[in-house]
């Protein structure tokens, strides 16, 4: 005779477990966005403070979305809420239904969250230490006077709708110099303003850490005229209404790069490649998804490939966990093989027609001019720049603004003007003085 029995696993050992996803405080921060998106928020904080030992760290994010009932908070404070398999809307950045739970557990022993829908407030915390002494999956519910505990923010008395995440201290900050928490909030600043680039430019919502405005950071630099030409988009299968995949080929002009001050060169060089796009939300950014033969090397430094798929292609994709990493089915890998190839040869390209004369490891000083024997100066029409102001002006598509602009940066890459613009580089002034 066949019994059915139930046997449900260690709740104290699989806690630990979910603490050792290898998430990074800035993909945890990510995935909490992630809901806050979900629920329509077009207004999200996060703050990141000390707590009074001045040795411990605080998060709290708040958001203006939909919020939730109690039975729907405590629904989404289960461990494995939702189904990877089933259909959800484009919007709904989850799959697992883990997010909200294992992104905090990384991060924090503790996960408060409260949330508020229609004026009436719920409150749920999970206490990693309970678990782990009790061995049991249970999970604490404050009251109306824990739901308004001093480290909720006075705004959300006055909430209709939205919801808050609360840490009351962040594993990895406890005890460390402020040195490297601030590094550590800044490092978080460029991953949200780049993970979110695409949300905070179309106006879907406003993000703020420690009250100030994150910015979107472009990766593709699409409004620098010095950039070549832009392929159009490119979808799989060809000639597809519903494509599985989009992608678009950038590729991005040495002088851009150079000057971009917010990323290293070994950053700048890891950024060659693949972009992966879940929807708007970036997901993998650079490499070439180690597809043999197209190693990371200078002279495709410049090809930046985006490529977008939507949530209804997750199982095909292979999406982890974290949302960091995805692989690409055979098919259209074989795709996107074609795309690195065509991308790789138009970065070699611009690589060697670009003229960019070093001044002694200081930034780069830009020649738009070449000089025959006995005659003056004229602009290099094999200059990339040079290239596009003359296609624009035979599309009769030059404005007057971008003329004075163009005009402006020919001639401060005039050699007349070298010496002006060597002793305006730092330290180049003290060592003419």
């Amino acid at each position: 005779m066949t019994k059915k029995l139930e046997n449900p696993p260690s709740a104290a050992n699989l806690i630990v477990s979910l603490c050792s996803m290898g998430y990074t405080l800035s993909a945890a921060v990510a995935d909490l966005i992630d809901n806050s998106i979900a629920a329509g928020a077009d207004k999200i904080s996060i703050r990141i403070d000390p707590q009074a030992n001045k040795t411990d760290f605080c998060f709290r994010l708040e958001d203006n979305g939909c919020g939730m009932t109690r039975d729907e908070l405590l629904h989404a404070m289960r461990i494995g809420s939702s189904s990877p398999l089933m259909t959800r809307e484009e919007s709904d950045l989850g799959r697992f239904g883990l997010g909200l739970k294992s992104a905090s557990f990384s991060q924090s022993d503790r996960l408060i969250v409260r949330s508020v829908k229609d004026g009436r407030s719920s409150c749920f915390e999970w206490n990693l230490q309970e678990v782990a002494e009790s061995d049991a999956w249970q999970i604490l519910e404050h009251d109306s006077e824990g739901a308004n505990l001093p480290y909720w923010s006075s705004d959300m008395s006055s909430w209709k709708n939205g919801t808050a995440v609360y840490w009351p201290q962040i594993r990895s900050f406890s005890g460390e110099e402020m040195n490297y928490v601030l590094e550590q909030i800044r490092v978080l600043e460029k991953h949200l303003g780049l993970t979110f680039h695409r949300y905070i430019e179309d106006g879907d919502f406003t993000l703020f850490l420690n009250g100030q405005k994150i910015n979107a950071i472009d990766p593709f630099y699409e409004t620098d005229i010095r950039n070549p030409r832009q392929y159009r988009s490119d979808v799989y299968p060809q000639f597809s209404i519903n494509p599985q995949a989009v992608s678009r080929i950038h590729i991005i002009h040495p002088s851009v790069l150079q000057e971009d001050s917010r990323f290293t060169d070994s950053e700048r060089y890891s950024m060659q490649g693949f972009w992966i796009y879940r929807s708007k939300r970036l997901l993998i950014s650079g490499g070439w998804l180690g597809m043999r033969g197209f190693p990371l090397n200078a002279e495709s430094s410049l090809a930046r490939v985006k490529v977008e798929f939507s949530n209804k292609s997750d199982e095909n994709w292979k999406l982890n966990i974290m949302k960091n990493s995805a692989v690409p089915p055979r098919d259209i890998r074989i795709w996107l093989q074609n795309c690195a190839r065509v991308a790789r040869a138009e970065s070699e390209t611009v690589m060697k027609k670009s003229q960019l004369v070093p001044v002694k490891d200081k930034p780069y000083v830009r020649s738009f001019w070449r000089k025959e024997r006995g005659m003056p100066e004229v602009l290099n029409t094999e200059d990339p720049i040079v290239g596009i102001f003359l296609e624009a002006v035979e599309r009769q598509e030059l404005k007057r603004g971008m003329v004075r602009g163009f005009m402006r940066i020919f001639s401060l890459g005039h050699p007349s003007n070298s010496k002006k613009i060597r002793a305006e580089l730092p330290g180049e002034a003290e060592k003419a003085a």
